[in-house]
């Protein structure tokens, strides 16, 4: 069957998590299935096996994207090695990578077109942290 603009199927989002800090994503990611528009998957990432699955899971790379919860290892590094074949690379941005830890600062962000934060004053944090993120990066999230 196909949706309403030709393809097979609808745009699919792979989530990638990491073990223990799931429960940021059930209400987000029903939300996003619930529209019908995007097939939403997750994949909690233990190795870079997941990462590979989660890339063959995504295999139209024009129309699919990466969502990496967490700019907490061992992302940044798999985002820094990793060729994503022009899919989508989206990073949310939690309270502790922005000012418990170090990560947000030595993340490519010239491989990510989006970070995502929660307020404004995440978005100055984040700024902080990385001040040349938005010459490669959309920054979504602020006023």
């Amino acid at each position: 069957m196909q949706d309403a603009t030709g393809e097979g199927r609808p745009p699919r989002l792979a989530v990638l998590q990491l073990r223990g800090l799931e429960h940021f994503l059930p209400d987000l990611l029903a939300g996003l299935a619930a529209t019908g528009a995007i097939e939403v998957r997750p994949f909690t990432v233990t190795g870079p096996e997941v990462l590979a699955e989660a890339l063959a899971w995504t295999d139209d790379p024009a129309r699919d994207a990466l969502w990496f919860e967490f700019c907490w290892p061992p992302f940044p590094d798999l985002i820094a090695r990793t060729d994503f074949a022009g899919r989508r690379v989206l990073v949310r941005i939690h309270r502790v990578e922005a000012y418990e830890a170090p990560h947000v600062a030595r993340c490519d962000w010239s491989r990510v077109d989006d970070a995502i934060v929660v307020s404004e004053d995440m978005a100055r944090i984040v700024l902080q942290s990385a001040p040349l993120l938005e010459r490669t990066t959309r920054l979504h999230g602020r006023a």
